[in-house]
């Protein structure tokens, strides 16, 4: 019988620790200066941390979370 593995599980140890996220999305209302591609807007917050950012774009989501999962990384940066 196969064992059931819950995505919470912690795997070998040579994975990193599983960090988690609070993403709230929405579109801006239709008007005159809509964006045509339908513009993403939202809040983001590394729940571990506590740290917070709005974005506007998905490589500022993106950004945001490398940041949280790499502090190192974005230190040089």
């Amino acid at each position: 019988m196969a064992a059931h593995v819950k995505a919470t599980d912690r795997g070998p140890s040579n994975f990193r620790p599983m960090q988690t996220f609070v993403v709230r999305l929405w579109r801006p209302p239709e008007g005159p200066n809509t964006d045509p591609a339908g513009g993403l807007r939202g809040v983001v917050e590394h729940v571990p941390s506590g740290a917070e950012s709005s974005f506007t774009s998905e490589a500022a989501l993106l950004d945001f979370v490398r940041g949280c999962l790499n502090p190192n990384e974005s230190a040089r940066r």
